[in-house]
């Protein structure tokens, strides 16, 4: 929400890019901060948090975190059997890409 205040706003560029500049700390420290209390210090993220946090990167974990309720979704039709889930899983990968988010969503059993 921040970083799309950020574009929508009209600042000038300088300002655009202090503010995403500051956005991103936040998010740095908000990591932080759940890694070391909720995640009892798990650094498995460090790595993708210390490098350059860029548009794409973010792009990126955006699409990602949009389909994890599906995958879930999928999982509870697989009555939470991994090997059926993996299988059905592997069946979506092999189809073309544009269609793969589509059968995801639009999935109504695990075989």
């Amino acid at each position: 929400d921040e970083l799309r205040q950020v574009y929508e706003s009209s600042g000038s560029l300088e300002r655009m890019a202090a503010d995403k500049a500051a956005a991103i700390d936040k998010l740095r420290m908000r990591y932080r901060q759940m890694r070391d209390k909720r995640w009892a210090g798990y650094r498995g993220y460090d790595a993708w948090f210390d490098a350059r946090i860029n548009n794409a990167k973010l792009a990126a974990t955006a699409v990602y975190g949009e389909q994890v309720p599906a995958f879930l979704r999928l999982f509870d039709l697989c009555s939470s059997d991994y090997p059926r889930f993996y299988a059905s899983v592997r069946r979506i990968a092999d189809m073309q890409k544009p269609s793969r988010a589509e059968a995801l969503k639009a999935v109504a059993t695990c075989d």
